[in-house]
């Protein structure tokens, strides 16, 4: 038992070290860094919010912990290409409608 509760101790131990050099995210965030990643959630939420036709399934909260579970995230995305593939087919259909005003416009 001795040996098995040394080298556990000696993981966490190594993991704290490359988490100070950066190679690994610590196990608890700081306060700072929970609150940075809450303000970076928020933001995408509001962006996605203003793209308008994607539920709202992610929150400020789900920046805590271990983030949001990987299938709401993986339908949140799928959400959100679908909107933008649609927002870009309308673009361009406008754009599109637009070209013959513009050269008809000209000609008179």
């Amino acid at each position: 038992m001795d040996l098995l509760e040394s080298s556990t101790s000696d993981d966490v131990a190594r993991s704290e070290r490359k988490a100070a050099e950066g190679g690994l995210a610590p196990a608890v965030p700081s306060a700072a860094a929970t609150k940075a990643a809450e303000a970076r959630m928020a933001a995408f939420a509001s962006a996605v919010a203003s793209v308008g036709g994607v539920p709202s399934l992610l929150g400020p909260s789900d920046a805590q912990g271990c983030g949001p579970d990987t299938h709401v995230a993986a339908l949140l995305l799928a959400c959100l290409f679908g909107r933008l593939t649609e927002v870009g087919a309308q673009s361009q259909a406008a754009q599109q409608l637009q070209v013959p005003e513009t050269i008809h416009s000209n000609t008179l």
